[in-house]
């Protein structure tokens, strides 16, 4: 009996791995992006405009990656590239110039690769040549290369454009102050009126009239006296 049930123990088993085996799972897909910053911008003919080239693996790691940039060089030139932030260890191409029009950048890291939502890739430096509008853009051959199996995993990158031109300040008129003159307002001084009647100081007419009784009767009563 024992014998049975650990038989038939041991074949649910397998075919329960054996059914986890053949199942198909979903693999999970990153979507890398590069992108610019700032997007858009104004400035004046012959200013700078500063260009950060940013990248986002969308949590894998990856170790390569390759930005095709290409940009209007009647409008744009490119005058230099900072990569004291940079995460690359290594540069393949980075050549400023070389072709009209377009810039490539390629640049890696070893070991584990790097892994991040915010990471700097380069600084380009565009001296701003004459008015119009300027559009900066990834080449559809920019590429991200993931560490694990080296496949490209770049799904999105962005341009940004810059607007050059020549503004004139305008002027401003200064606007005279005035001093207000002050008005003057007579103060007319009144005596409040008390709200309550105080008591007359000094004799009032009743007290008088009862002096003058008893003063009366005082003198009869002498009088009658002396007759008496």
């Amino acid at each position: 009996m024992l014998k049975h049930v650990f038989y038939a123990i041991t074949a649910t088993f397998l075919v329960g791995i054996t059914a986890l085996i053949l199942t198909p799972h979903k693999v999970y897909a990153a979507n890398a992006t590069l992108t610019f910053s700032p997007q858009s911008t104004a400035v004046n003919t012959g200013e700078t405009i500063t260009a950060t080239i940013f990248l986002n693996t969308d949590g894998v790691a990856v170790n390569r990656v390759l930005a095709k940039i290409n940009y209007p060089s009647n409008l744009l030139t490119p005058q230099s590239m900072d990569t004291s932030n940079s995460f690359v260890e290594l540069w393949y191409q980075n050549n400023l110039g070389s072709v009209p029009g377009q810039l490539i950048l390629e640049g890696g890291v070893s070991g584990v690769g790097v892994n991040g939502s915010q990471l700097e890739f380069a600084k380009i430096n565009f001296i701003t040549a004459a008015e119009g509008e300027a559009q900066v853009s990834f080449s559809t051959e920019s590429a991200v290369y993931q560490q694990s199996d080296g496949s490209n995993i770049l799904s999105e990158f962005s341009s940004a454009t810059y607007t050059v031109g020549t503004t004139t300040p305008t002027p401003t008129t200064a606007t005279p102050t005035t001093t207000p003159t002050p008005t003057s307002t007579a103060i007319t001084s009144t005596t409040p009126t008390p709200t309550t009647s105080l008591p007359n100081s000094g004799n009032e007419q009743p007290t008088v009239i009862l002096f003058l009784i008893s003063a009366s009767l005082t003198l009869a009563g002498l009088l009658i006296l002396r007759r008496l």
